[in-house]
């Protein structure tokens, strides 16, 4: 398939399904597979926000240079406990926003211009506006924390068991007109799309393409009960039409594998997924050698 404006140097591996790996291995073998840009998920063994200092953060640089790689987007685990940015609890919310300005100041490190990241969630028996408020109120203080910082934080919206503040487009929209800053805009995610249920044209009408900073790019089983993230042209999902929307609006952010349940064959997925994608976004700029 030709495309006019995406470009394979927007294809952007990522580390999800090394969770179980050592990080030296994870970045010898996104240098093997022979893409540049990856996404950083922010988990132990590979990357621990928790106990991670200065010298730590410049260590892991300089490894990911060494590899010939880019970290564009680090993506730090946050829908879990003990991190909560919409929690009624003053101690959680705080502990949350230093868990995130860690985040913020690895990217900063890492040469990486994007953190991606859910906005909190209200529990079961409270007030999802009240919940909202709050949410609101740490993430404009993160996104003044992520300007200073050289740093655009993403957010992604999804529906789970629980009520996660962002349950889709709209919310997200909402969220980034509240907070108003240029440290905070937004994300999509093939998967998580179809269980709103939206299309990608109704994505990046309600977020704006000019808010549409990341996304993350994976096939799936086409199903609202379906969370797989899985190998592109593995699974139902319309990936050629994506791509064909994202070329038609001018997008300009990473496409982002993020691979889940591959954690026994990481780089054999990665490898099939990103030769996948190559294969499916050849410029015609590109291929006359502009």
């Amino acid at each position: 398939m030709k495309l006019k404006n995406l470009k394979r140097s927007q294809i952007a591996m990522s580390t999800f399904p090394y969770n179980r790996c050592s990080l030296d291995y994870t970045l010898d073998s996104l240098e093997r597979i022979g893409g540049k840009a990856f996404e950083f998920q922010a988990v132990d063994p590979l990357l621990s926000l928790e106990d991670i200092g200065y010298a730590d953060m410049r260590r892991i640089a300089k490894k990911i240079a060494d590899h010939n790689l880019q970290c564009i987007c680090v993506t730090p685990d946050v829908m879990n406990y003990p991190v909560n940015l919409a929690s009624g609890s003053l101690s959680t919310r705080r502990r949350s926003i230093q868990y995130l300005k860690t985040a913020i100041d690895c990217a900063n490190v890492f040469g990486a211009p994007f953190i991606q990241m859910h906005v909190g969630y209200s529990l079961i028996d409270e007030s999802p506006e009240e919940a909202w408020k709050r949410s609101a109120d740490s993430m404009r203080e993160l996104a003044e924390y992520a300007v200073s910082r050289d740093v655009v934080i993403t957010s992604e919206y999804s529906v789970f068991t629980w009520k996660s503040v962002l349950q889709s487009s709209r919310d997200l929209r909402r969220m980034i007109d509240e907070v108003n800053s240029p440290g905070y805009k937004g994300m999509t995610d093939t998967v998580v799309m179809v269980k709103i249920p939206e299309t990608i044209e109704d994505a990046v009408q309600n977020i704006g393409i000019e808010n549409l900073r990341h996304v993350h790019f994976t096939d799936g089983l086409g199903n609202a009960t379906s969370s797989l993230h899985m190998v592109p042209g593995e699974g139902k999902l319309p990936l050629e039409h994506i791509l064909q929307v994202l070329d038609e609006e001018g997008y300009c952010g990473y496409l982002s594998l993020e691979l889940q349940g591959a954690e026994d064959t990481a780089h054999e997925a990665m490898l099939k997924g990103y030769r996948w994608m190559c294969e499916h976004m050849e410029n015609e700029q590109e291929s006359r050698g502009e």
